[in-house]
């Protein structure tokens, strides 16, 4: 069973190297099974995680965003639960208390065939989430948009 997990741990970081190079994203392997590397989309550079989990036989995706000042995290909680209502894969976390807000997405990897194209959805699912919803995020916590409108702007991109 062991053996298994790590084989199949092993298949899902070899298919997700293999998907970044093929997009030309350049990476940095740490310990066993994390990928770091710096992407940048649009005006914003994100910081990207990738851990293949061996144990819990998972690949997880993280994307640190910002950090909501204190005096906006209550309203800045409703925003994310509104959001995360809308995702399909992946969701927003806040940490109510440094006011991080992290983008996470996982997909299981026991007992599949990994192949880039299972990575690529993964990684894109991450990105595209950051991308769609980190600007009025990044708007609200700045105090550039209101709660209401952060509200609208969310409920506009909820409908593409």
């Amino acid at each position: 069973m062991g053996a298994s997990k790590k084989k199949q741990a092993r298949a899902a970081h070899c298919a997700m190297c293999s998907m970044l190079e093929k997009e030309g994203i350049r990476f940095e392997e740490k310990e066993e099974g994390r990928i770091l590397f710096s992407l940048r989309l649009g005006q914003e550079m994100y910081s990207v995680s990738i851990v293949v989990d061996e144990m819990r036989q998972i690949i997880r995706i993280n994307v640190p965003l910002l950090r909501i000042p204190e005096e906006r995290r209550n309203s800045a909680a409703a925003l994310v639960c509104t959001i995360n209502y809308m995702l399909v894969d992946g969701a927003f976390d806040f940490d109510i208390r440094d006011g991080e807000i992290t983008f996470r997405v996982a997909g299981s990897i026991g007992d599949i065939i990994i192949g880039p194209k299972y990575c690529k959805y993964l990684f894109y699912c991450a990105m595209s989430s950051c991308v769609q919803f980190g600007r009025i995020l990044r708007d609200f916590a700045a105090g550039r948009l209101g709660f209401e409108q952060a509200m609208s702007f969310i409920y506009g991109h909820g409908a593409e």
